[in-house]
């Protein structure tokens, strides 16, 4: 029996929670399988259940709670990943309007280092009359937990909902647990008003991005532009 290869682990800060992870390079298979897909036509909802089994492979931490992390912690973390198993820049064509007419193409390379995210722990307290008195109702931005309902139309309320962190009563104490049919029964109860704050939060969830900037070749526009897909 050959030695089992041990490859090496290196260590993340998580923005969400200030947790430390230890994260290893993924496998050559695993890259394989990543080349063999049609990238232009995976919704976030794929990318992000893509992100977790790759995740779930480099974690060196067992049982670690992925599922709760926001969204673009989860594409941030991707990258990490991809930068101590792959190389540390991605490469591709940018496509921008030419002369208004035609497409212009240019190579582009972006250091994995330079991609920034600013994550956002932004909440929203709703308060709330209930027969045993006054709860309030705790949104944040959102979660990996969430992305089977990015799919659907239908989910937005499932999607809203599945935001709901924390129900508790004026004092801070007595939080209630919630399931995720009583998440809904609650959101689904809200004002037009409240709902709409809520659903800009979510929309409004950050990720990872790059300010790309650089003049065409072939007709000199300055081309500006903040790149967030970096699905590799």
């Amino acid at each position: 029996m050959i030695p089992k290869i041990k490859l090496p682990y290196y260590e993340v800060k998580i923005p969400d929670n200030s947790d430390t992870i230890h994260i290893k390079p993924y496998t050559i298979e695993i890259e394989k399988y990543l080349i063999g897909l049609d990238k232009e036509n995976i919704e976030l909802s794929e990318q992000l259940k893509i992100c977790r089994e790759i995740l779930k492979f480099c974690i060196a931490e067992e049982n670690y709670d992925i599922d709760e992390l926001s969204i673009g912690t989860v594409l941030w973390l991707f990258l990490k990943c991809y930068e101590i198993s792959v190389k540390d820049c991605i490469e591709f064509q940018n496509i921008h309007k030419c002369n208004d007419v035609e497409e212009g193409k240019v190579q582009v390379k972006i250091r994995i280092k330079d991609i920034k995210y600013d994550y956002d722990n932004s909440i929203i307290r709703i308060a709330i009359d209930t027969e045993e008195g006054k709860y309030f109702l705790e949104y944040g931005g959102l979660k990996l937990k969430s992305a089977n309902y990015l799919t659907n139309e239908n989910d937005s309320l499932n999607l809203l909902a599945s935001c709901l962190n924390r129900m508790y009563d004026e004092s801070g104490n007595n939080e209630i647990e919630l399931t995720m049919e009583d998440k809904v029964e609650l959101t689904k109860s809200l004002s037009l008003s409240d709902v709409s704050k809520i659903g800009d939060l979510v929309h409004k969830t950050p990720r990872p991005y790059y300010e790309l900037e650089y003049d065409c070749p072939n007709c000199g526009k300055h081309i500006k532009e903040k790149l967030e897909d970096f699905f590799i």
